[in-house]
């Protein structure tokens, strides 16, 4: 059972790391779509940094939205109160932000917690 497991986490990676690479390839249309099976792969350092990587220098605003929502779920940041409603919202629109310094200053944030 567990060698099943670990063959599968393994090649759960791999399928991670070929979607990763592949990314700039994909057209437009489907890049969102792409950032949201990247999230269904383990966790793993590689992803997080996708996904920072997405936040800074994608153009396409649904594929940085998702990378967003993923990489804030990554962060482990609630929202079951009202106010971790407001925070997370807070923090979702200045990942999306047109400037790269606020998305920054959020990034390092986040990571600090």
């Amino acid at each position: 059972m567990l060698q099943q497991v670990l063959v599968k986490f393994t090649g759960d990676l791999i399928y991670q790391k070929h979607m990763i690479e592949d990314y700039p390839c994909y057209d437009d249309r489907l890049k969102a779509r792409v950032v949201d099976a990247i999230e269904c792969t383990p966790a793993s350092a590689a992803k997080i940094s996708f996904l920072k990587q997405v936040i800074l220098t994608e153009t396409n605003a649904d594929a940085v939205a998702s990378a967003s929502i993923h990489f804030l779920d990554a962060m482990k940041i609630p929202e079951k109160t009202e106010e971790e409603k407001k925070e997370y919202s807070r923090l979702f629109d200045e990942l999306r932000s047109d400037d790269v310094n606020v998305k920054l200053r959020v990034i390092a944030k986040l990571e600090k917690r």
